[in-house]
């Protein structure tokens, strides 16, 4: 595998696992609410503490699941190409627009 794949390969892998992670995020979010566990909810979007360990509990979760879903798919992508601090800088920004969205 020459370098180029290999690069293609990491940057497929992120990104794959950052838009999952995003979904999942979100989708526990909304759960929150329609099940209206505000206490939770409001835990979560405003303790500093709270949401890093939400974050980490979905990016957790999923990695557990990530290669297991990609064999079956027939990709190529692997958990051990996935650039975390990427995975983990997106999952904040997207909890920030949230908090934000949430306020408007």
């Amino acid at each position: 595998m020459n370098t180029e794949e290999l690069n293609n390969i990491k940057d497929s892998s992120t990104k794959a696992f950052t838009a999952m992670a995003k979904n999942l995020y979100i989708t526990g979010i909304r759960i929150y609410k329609e099940q209206e566990e505000h206490e939770i909810l409001a835990a979560i979007m405003l303790d500093s503490n709270r949401t890093e360990s939400y974050i980490l509990h979905v990016k957790e979760y999923l990695a557990k699941r990530f290669d297991e879903h990609m064999e079956e798919a027939g990709k190529r992508e692997r958990l051990i190409y996935v650039d975390m601090d990427k995975v983990m800088f997106e999952m904040r920004y997207v909890h920030t627009k949230a908090l934000l969205f949430s306020m408007s």
